[in-house]
């Protein structure tokens, strides 16, 4: 790989400014120098972290060699149990020991100790599950119940849709019979209308008629009068003539 290197040997009042042209980070060295540096390199995790330096496993194993240790492994193989999956070539867990591992009695008690606290971690945790377990198949009954709930409710908002769509018909049909009706009422009312001018019509005809007869019935009496009176006359004239020739 790439020889170790350390990309700001300098650093001292330093931050990271974000330029069009990408990131910069600028520093303060312990001199009051000011100093740029772009073209940083990112490693991406839950936040990106700037990489600072360059170190190879040769230069690791003579640090760790240095402070004392005589074991060391780099585990580039993947173990899941312990959450090792290697993505990528660097970043590799590391173990050191300054001395073989010996199984003498103290490191037993201590292995039992953690044994017998993880045994009691895990019926703890058993017992948690369980209890999370029951409370979960009960969540799952209520949201049983309340998905029945929801599906009787949809079903009656799809009946009460119907009903109002069928109401809705209905109340436009009687709109429609009512608007008909409205109608037919105006006509009658200008038949009415009609009519009554009609009877007035007749009833100014009958008060003529009425009058009219009333003064032929006298003219008839007048005239039955004078017919009775020139009748006489002419009986009376009739009745001297005769006494005359006899």
């Amino acid at each position: 790989g790439p020889p170790p290197a350390e990309h700001f040997p300098a650093l001292c009042d330093y931050g990271l400014a974000q330029l069009r042209s990408g990131p910069v980070l600028v520093n303060r060295t312990a001199r009051g120098e000011l100093q740029v540096f772009d073209n940083l390199i990112f490693h991406l995790a839950t936040t990106p972290a700037l990489e600072m330096r360059r170190i190879t496993a040769a230069e690791l194993r003579r640090a760790f060699t240095g402070a004392g240790f005589s074991e060391l492994r780099f585990y580039t193989e993947d173990y899941p149990a312990f959450g090792i999956l290697q993505l990528e070539s660097w970043s590799l867990p590391v173990a050191a020991r300054k001395q073989p591992l010996t199984f003498d009695r103290g490191l037993r008690a201590e292995l039992m100790s953690h044994f017998g606290a993880l045994r009691e971690e895990i019926r703890k945790r058993d017992r948690e599950n369980s209890e999370l377990l029951e409370l979960a198949e009960q969540r799952a009954v209520w949201a049983k119940g309340l998905d029945e709930e929801l599906e009787a409710a949809r079903q009656r908002i799809v009946e009460l849709e119907s009903d109002l769509a069928t109401r809705t018909a209905w109340a436009q049909s009687l709109e429609r019979e009512l608007e008909q009706c409205r109608s037919w009422g105006a006509g009658l009312a200008r038949e009415v209308e009609s009519r009554t001018v009609w009877a007035q019509g007749l009833e100014r005809q009958l008060q003529e008629r009425t009058a009219w007869a009333t003064h032929s019935e006298a003219l008839v009496k007048r005239l039955e009068g004078d017919f009775g009176a020139l009748r006489a006359t002419l009986w009376n004239r009739l009745g001297r003539l005769l006494r005359v020739v006899r």
